[in-house]
């Protein structure tokens, strides 16, 4: 309203007098409206920046000099009709004529509504032997928690590639009747062995990662011939053997090992 008076802006003209006089009476209510609880929350905002910046100086002037006595931490609540200040220490025990000399001091200090609270433990030692304990105890049982976690995640890791490894079995692949199949084509074969073979390679990633290794499974068939079957018939009635494996058990890789 100031600075429109100031500007000079032109005012409305009212024709009606009382219609002019009303919305005077309007516009001063609802100054006074907004004016009363902004006056009320600045002199509450003023009043808590007293408390702290007071209470902050007691402090500082009247136990950080005391001798042997340390301030670890301080805490200052303001309250309409009566505040406290908390203050913990460490160090040499304030005697308690000491403590009635604060607290005399407070109302020269502008805080009489005030209360002085000093928390100090009375065994130091002690305390801070509980608290190193405790301190000992969580990590142990930090750690514990962490190495029974990497210990079940390994464990499971561990089940997968046993089932990973041991996947090839009689449900996948008929090996009864493959072995069957296969001592009729090729008398020579005394016995057969079927497994998986877990092959592992670095594989350079492009971007200059570190390798990474892949896994890859291959399915193996080890055949026992005959002890006078061997030369350059074995060799190819082995290769000829693979080539039908990877057909009749659809297989893109078998790896025949002739012993």
């Amino acid at each position: 309203m100031a600075i429109v008076r100031y500007l000079h802006f032109p005012f409305v003209e009212f024709i009606d007098n009382r219609a002019r006089r009303r919305v005077r009476l309007r516009i001063a209510v609802f100054v006074f409206v907004v004016l009363i609880p902004s006056v009320w929350l600045m002199v509450g905002v003023v009043k808590e920046s007293l408390f702290q910046r007071r209470a902050s100086d007691f402090v500082a002037q009247n136990l950080g000099t005391l001798p042997g006595v340390n301030i670890v931490n301080q805490r200052f609540t303001y309250g309409d009709t009566l505040s406290t200040i908390e203050v913990f220490l460490a160090g040499t025990e304030v005697p308690g004529m000491i403590r009635d000399q604060l607290e005399s001091r407070m109302a020269s200090s502008g805080l009489s509504q005030t209360v002085l609270r000093l928390h100090q433990p009375q065994d130091l030692q002690s305390e801070l032997g509980r608290l190193s304990g405790e301190l000992r105890v969580g990590i142990v049982q930090d750690l514990y928690e962490r190495q029974a976690t990497i210990l079940t995640q390994r464990e499971q890791r561990i089940r997968e590639l046993e089932t990973f490894i041991a996947g090839f079995t009689r449900d996948t692949i008929p090996v009864e009747q493959i072995t069957r199949e296969v001592r009729v084509q090729y008398p020579s074969v005394e016995r057969l062995s079927f497994g998986r073979v877990v092959e592992a390679r670095e594989v350079v990633a492009e971007n200059g990662s570190p390798p990474v290794v892949q896994l890859d499974t291959i399915t193996t068939v080890l055949v026992g011939w005959q002890a006078n079957f061997n030369g350059s018939a074995r060799t190819q009635d082995q290769a000829r053997l693979g080539d039908w494996l990877r057909v009749r058990l659809a297989l893109d890789t078998v790896l025949v090992v002739g012993n």
